[in-house]
């Protein structure tokens, strides 16, 4: 029950941070999403984040790279 409330609300944020609505995050999208949030963030941070979720390689982040990524800290901090 709390895993399903944490994914809603991530998808809450996720869809906030993505202006165009194509299902994916850019670069931009993620910094003015993260402003937005009030984190102060650079763009090298963003950058590196990204890096770090993006599974395909394709520069973006999608939804399920979002939530296979928020999984798999929610397993390393559960253990």
């Amino acid at each position: 029950q709390m895993l399903m409330k944490k994914k809603n609300r991530l998808i809450d944020i996720f869809r906030s941070f993505d202006t165009d609505g194509n299902g994916t995050l850019s670069h931009d999208e993620f910094y003015s999403g993260m402003e937005r949030l009030d984190i102060n963030v650079s763009h090298d941070e963003v950058t590196l984040l990204i890096n770090e979720v993006d599974n395909n390689g394709d520069g973006e982040i999608d939804y399920q790279e979002t939530l296979d990524h928020f999984e798999h800290v929610a397993r390393s901090y559960s253990h």
